[in-house]
């Protein structure tokens, strides 16, 4: 989570975090996994970069502070809050970052993964200068600073042999409070909303920011009858392994429908088990080469993609799919048969995570047909 307002630093709302961590916040430290602690790294700040796409003005740096998380649902007045929460605030970031897109954006924010992190780096103490942190984020070797010094003014993770330390997510956050929060199903729920038409493409691509575009609800509110929102047109539901780095899906086969004749079928056997997922921060649909080759090759005016997982079968219409493609949002996976339900999927389904028993490391993910 990354906020792009730089005077919230100076709000006695949040706290800078130091290594090792703030052991003493509520919830616990917020530091995942920094190995044997390194004495001299003590009171060393630690700072998150990333860049996006190898677009050298698409990326952001900012210290680490912690605070407490207000959380809503669209068109709701109730608010939760979740105390104790990581996240950055951007020191500097490229030209071609959200931040400097539009003064109106707050930042950008991902729903997160129970035992997935942040990464973040450590200055030595009285180390003031963080604009190296780039070139560790992407490689050290490329560095062009010539005052750069990854020994004398960044500090170590021993065990590890590297200076990247994970923080502790929203959501692992609210795991660790779980009697408090996920046992009350107001807490279990999130849901997001793509309230955009797929015919609406362009407006998407060609405008810089576009406002109202999404809706979330969390809570009760994501499954109530709300404008995304049917019991009647529920898909699938499947388990999803929360513990890994991704939403992983229990896809077993894809089959491409075109016109009243079927296509080779791509079978997903136990070997590719981990190698599908759904991401909304991936731009595209990633899907086995084969059937993207299907897909475009297909003629007639009707036809379906299906993906058959355990708990359900999702369709999608291949004019949609060819349009994702004619706008380069649909491409093949350079991994065979894996497979990436990015964003456009939610131009297709309105999809609800259900945390409820994300501690024992499943989650539950509900696709609803648009």
């Amino acid at each position: 989570m990354v906020f792009c307002d730089k005077d919230l630093a100076n709000s006695n709302a949040v706290t800078v975090i130091t290594y090792p961590g703030d052991s003493n916040s509520l919830g616990g430290t917020n530091v995942l996994d920094f190995g044997q602690p390194n004495e001299q790294c003590n009171g060393g700040s630690f700072i998150i970069s990333n860049s996006y796409g190898g677009n050298p003005d698409m990326y952001f740096y900012g210290y680490v502070y912690t605070g407490n998380v207000s959380i809503s649902s669209h068109g709701s007045t109730d608010t939760k809050v979740i105390p104790g929460v990581a996240f950055t605030i951007a020191e500097d970031s490229g030209n071609d970052f959200i931040c400097n897109q539009d003064k109106k954006i707050d930042g950008i924010w991902g729903v997160g993964f129970s035992e997935a992190g942040d990464g973040a780096f450590v200055m030595m103490p009285g180390f003031n200068d963080p604009s190296d942190v780039r070139c560790i984020n992407q490689a050290p070797d490329s560095c062009s600073s010539s005052t750069y010094d990854q020994n004398a003014e960044w500090c170590f993770n021993e065990g590890a042999n590297n200076t990247y330390f994970l923080l502790k997510t929203v959501l692992q956050k609210s795991l660790e409070l779980k009697r408090e929060y996920l046992t009350q199903k107001d807490w279990s729920l999130f849901g997001i909303c793509l309230t955009t038409p797929l015919s609406d493409l362009s407006q998407l691509i060609n405008s810089p920011i576009t406002y109202n575009a999404a809706v979330a609800f969390g809570g009760s509110l994501a499954i109530q009858n709300n404008t995304c929102y049917n019991p009647d047109s529920i898909d699938a539901v499947v388990d999803s392994d929360s513990n890994g780095a991704f939403w992983t899906l229990p896809i077993t086969s894809m089959h491409v429908f075109c016109g009243s004749s079927s296509n080779p079928l791509v079978s997903f056997g136990t070997s590719q088990a981990g190698e599908s997922f759904l991401d909304s921060g991936t731009p595209k649909l990633v899907l086995p080469q084969s059937i993207v080759d299907e897909i475009t090759s297909c003629s007639e005016t009707d036809g379906s993609l299906k993906i058959q997982m355990d708990g359900g079968e999702l369709t999608m219409e291949l004019k949609d799919l060819q349009y994702l493609k004619k706008n380069h949002l649909l491409e093949g996976s350079s991994s065979g048969g894996s497979a990436i339900l990015g964003f456009p999927t939610f131009f297709f389904y309105y999809i609800v995570f259900d945390y409820a028993d994300a501690v024992e490391g499943k989650s539950k993910l509900t696709f609803v047909k648009k």
